[in-house]
């Protein structure tokens, strides 16, 4: 074996850092496997790696009549170390910055802008808005919150590495979800009041559509009543004109009662 064979395997415990970026990029690739202990552990891995390979290897190698310099070597695997914490961070500071808490950000939002909207009389509407209310109260609204302690929880972890430097514009998105988290109990408040105005103006509609409804059938049951003191010898015409619209007041009082039925 060579002298130069003899040096490169001096340096077989580190030349996995050479292929690494590709190993590195798919580990990044999916952010729904995300975990701060899993960053940690490879930016803690390299770090290591960096710190041994200066603690430990040599400046130089001498044999028999040869002298090889490591110093170019030694800082070429060092420096892609370095690189390759220094990707992982920047991954880790795009997910927390612009895509979780941003996320958090449009999801309060967009709630309370879905919530502004009213019931516009309909009863289906707003059975289906207090639906949604609720699985925000009980469930959503859990989910934010644990998100928003995740985001700050992450947050901490980048603090945590004082080569990754963060500026007050870059955790402008964080101020941006802390401030719509704190919105969520005025938004549950004023949706508590937007229902019951609703649920209040369409009980009071219903119970004039019932009035109305009464009134006319009073009406009908009247003609009724007339109808049969009229005198036997009306022509037949006049008589079939006569059921026809009692008739026709008939069914649309069927419909309403229906309809009333349906907001009941």
């Amino acid at each position: 074996m060579s002298v130069v064979e003899k040096a490169l395997h001096v340096y077989d415990d580190y030349t996995f850092i050479l292929k690494e970026r590709a190993k590195v990029e798919l580990f990044l690739s999916d952010p729904l496997k995300f975990e701060k202990v899993d960053f940690a552990a490879e930016i803690s891995r390299y770090d290591s790696t960096m710190k041994k390979i200066r603690d430990t290897m040599p400046k130089e190698l001498r044999m028999n009549m040869f002298m090889i310099d490591c110093t170019d070597l030694n800082a070429r695997l060092c420096s892609e170390c370095d690189l390759l914490v220094e990707r992982i961070l920047q991954r880790a500071s795009d997910y927390v910055l612009l895509e979780k808490a941003v996320t958090i950000f449009q999801q309060v939002k967009q709630i309370g802008e879905s919530f502004g909207l009213r019931a516009n009389n309909s009863t289906k509407d707003l059975v289906d808005s207090e639906q949604a209310f609720d699985r925000f109260k009980l469930v959503t609204r859990a989910e934010v919150t644990a998100s928003y302690t995740d985001l700050v929880d992450w947050l901490c972890f980048l603090y945590s590495y004082p080569r990754l430097r963060l500026f007050d514009e870059q955790t402008k998105s964080v101020t941006q979800a802390h401030n719509q988290v704190l919105k969520i109990n005025s938004i549950i408040e004023s949706k508590e009041r937007t229902l019951q105005a609703d649920r209040n103006e369409i009980e009071n509609k219903l119970e004039t559509k019932k009035s109305v409804f009464k009134e006319n059938l009073n009406k009908i049951k009247v003609e009724l009543d007339r109808f049969k003191e009229y005198n036997t010898k009306r022509s037949e015409d006049e008589y079939n004109k006569q059921i026809a619209q009692i008739n026709a007041e008939l069914i649309n009082l069927t419909t309403e009662m229906r309809e009333i039925n349906e907001m009941e």
